[in-house]
C-alpha cells in the first residue's frame, strides 16, 4: 500500500498534533547540569595579622584557575592542581571560591585571587 502525498501530509500533521500534547505535559527539569553548585562556604575572616609565627612569611603564588564541586573543590596554583585539604609549599588549602583560594599556615589564613 502506498500513500499519496496528501495522505502522507495528513499522517504527519496528525502525529505532530498528537505528540504536541505529550510535549506540553513533559515535566520541567529540576536539575541544570551546567549550573554552579551551591556550596556552603566557611565564613571565617582572612587573617593577615603578623603574629610571631607568621612574621616574614611570604606567600604569593599564582592562582591560574579554580573549580568548585560538592565532591571536592580544587585550585590551579602555578600549574599544580591542589585539592581542599592538600598542602602547597607548607600552606593548606582551606576553601575555593569562583576567583580565589584561601590557604592556612600557623593558624592564619591567606587569600590568593586571580588577576583579571
Amino acid at each position: 500500500m502506498t500513500m499519496s502525498k496528501r495522505q502522507l501530509e495528513f499522517a504527519l500533521a496528525w502525529s505532530l498534533a498528537c505528540c504536541s500534547g505529550f510535549l506540553s505535559a513533559a515535566p520541567d527539569l529540576k536539575l541544570d547540569p551546567f549550573a554552579r553548585p551551591n556550596l556552603v562556604e566557611n565564613q571565617a575572616g582572612s587573617g593577615f595579622d603578623q603574629s610571631p609565627e607568621t612574621k616574614g612569611v611570604v606567600f604569593e603564588p599564582g592562582l591560574r584557575g579554580t573549580m568548585r564541586s560538592p565532591r571536592g573543590s580544587m585550585a590551579n596554583i602555578d600549574g599544580e592542581i591542589i585539592r581542599i585539604g592538600e598542602d602547597f609549599q607548607g600552606f593548606r588549602l582551606l576553601r575555593v571560591t569562583d576567583r580565589s583560594a584561601v590557604f592556612e599556615k600557623f593558624g592564619k589564613e591567606y587569600a590568593v585571587t586571580m588577576e583579571r
